[in-house]
């Protein structure tokens, strides 16, 4: 009879902690993972899986494919994971588009976004969740890099810095820090700016410009410290192929309400990321000459982080030539 009664008391136990895990996780808002793709079958795989590995598991993961010819719906077919859809649309290379056909069909009330080509770590959505309120519209995290096609996390960081109100100014006068693939954002809000631009003109900056329309109705953006994922490098990246794009189309709207200082320091910090991203990516040719020409016009703070480039490139390892 005791060894009975220390049985049901252990199923009790048991019953009464997983009711409340359950209830827990049933209070914990979905996140909608939005995941454009096209052609990219060589690493589509580790971006679902990254998903799938996550310790928060209230999740739906929307991949949205632009006709993709190398096998990726094939792949996609084969996974049985109810929370995963796949959609296609024609986006005639504005990666938008695929973002708010996503973005309109998600059922989350927050909106994660994920390229084909990036990870995150298992603990990303969990540690993201704690802090998905009405305190609060945007989230964004660090990221590491990525190596070309492998799992070699690089010692290259994207740190994002730290907002300060007012948020749109704070994104104008010092640029965009915030990788696509670290943010999650209030659905509603971004259904608010009217969704991803799909201007041609925005083509690799119209993650930068949805940033901005919506700091323009909000100050709830929240950097939580840390690397939850990693970006990958490689010579198909869109961001790679498109970083030389003056990032200036991004904030035109804006620019009125700005003073000349205001636009002053907006072109330089513009100037610089250019040259950083060059640099983040081993491209130094010609870039001694412009790291010195923003030396000579640029404020303090940026002429101390080019002479440390400059310093960088010099110091470099020359390859062998045998």
């Amino acid at each position: 009879m005791k060894k009975y009664l220390n049985y049901c008391n252990f199923v009790k136990k048991v019953l009464v902690k997983n009711y409340k895990v359950k209830s827990q996780n049933s209070l914990k808002p979905m996140v909608s993972v939005v995941m454009p793709s096209y052609n990219h079958a060589n690493f589509i795989s580790d971006a679902i899986n990254s998903v799938l590995s996550q310790t928060y598991t209230n999740w739906e993961l929307i991949i949205v494919d632009n006709f993709s010819v190398d096998g990726t719906m094939d792949l996609v077919n084969r996974l049985k994971d109810p929370r995963i859809r796949f959609l296609q649309i024609r986006n005639e290379g504005i990666v938008a588009k695929s973002r708010n056909l996503g973005i309109n069909t998600a059922k989350g009330l927050w909106i994660a976004f994920l390229d084909s080509d990036d990870i995150w770590f298992p603990n990303k959505l969990k540690i993201i969740s704690d802090q998905l309120n009405d305190l609060n519209d945007l989230l964004y995290h660090h990221m590491f890099v990525l190596d070309k096609d492998s799992q070699e996390i690089r010692s290259k960081k994207i740190k994002s810095r730290k907002l300060h109100g007012p948020i749109l100014k704070d994104l104008l006068l010092k640029g965009n820090t915030i990788a696509t693939s670290s943010v999650v954002v209030r659905k509603q809000s971004i259904l608010q700016v009217g969704g991803m631009s799909e201007s041609q003109e925005l083509i690799g900056t119209e993650d930068y410009n949805t940033w901005l329309r919506i700091a323009n109705i909000s100050n709830r953006f929240v950097l939580i410290p840390q690397y939850l994922g990693a970006y990958r490098s490689h010579a198909l990246n869109l961001s790679k192929q498109t970083v030389f794009k003056p990032p200036i189309y991004a904030v035109n709207d804006f620019l009125p309400f700005l003073t000349d200082h205001e636009r002053f320091l907006i072109n330089i910090n513009h100037s610089y990321t250019t040259i950083r991203m060059k640099f983040m990516e081993g491209n130094y040719q010609g870039l001694k000459p412009e790291l010195y020409k923003l030396i000579k016009r640029s404020t303090y703070s940026y002429k101390i982080k080019c002479v440390y480039m400059l310093l960088a490139i010099f110091f470099e390892p020359k390859k062998s030539k045998c």
